[in-house]
């Protein structure tokens, strides 16, 4: 069976794209096939964006690619009801995702919750966005072990 993921960040050029490359990799290192990961975000303004520079710069550093990356506007997507897990980087994006499509609100999920979140470096410097990676890389970790 396939399944599908969306990562939700705000701008869809940080933290979500970060946590699909990273979550990509964890579940290929554990021998999990059959999922697919997207990413979006919920400002709409943000639409058709690059990653962040800092951001591919700590992806790179980890040995992932995604400089081809645009960002998407979460509405855009279309039906959400396909995706099996919804992965928001906080509250907001989580309250946004749930309005946007109530029918999924039991398959969404706050990554690091029990910390409020994955804090966003957006204008900040490349030490935030280390810092941002290395949260997601854990809490990836710990998402993928789940899905096997």
């Amino acid at each position: 069976m396939n399944r599908k993921i969306l990562c939700v960040c705000s701008g869809n050029t940080c933290r979500s794209p970060m946590m699909q490359a990273i979550l990509q990799h964890s579940l290929k290192k554990l021998g999990v096939n059959g999922v697919s990961i997207e990413s979006a975000g919920t400002i709409k303004e943000s639409t058709s964006q690059r990653i962040n520079e800092h951001a591919a710069l700590e992806l790179r550093k980890r040995g992932f690619s995604l400089e081809q990356h645009m960002s998407r506007y979460v509405s855009n997507i279309g039906d959400l009801t396909v995706f099996s897990l919804v992965l928001c980087a906080g509250l907001e994006q989580a309250t946004e995702v749930r309005a946007l499509c109530p029918e999924i609100a039991d398959r969404i999920q706050i990554v690091n919750a029990e910390s409020g979140g994955i804090p966003d470096p957006w204008g900040q410097g490349p030490e935030a966005y280390e810092k941002c990676a290395s949260m997601i890389e854990a809490a990836m970790d710990k998402i993928s072990r789940t899905l096997k």
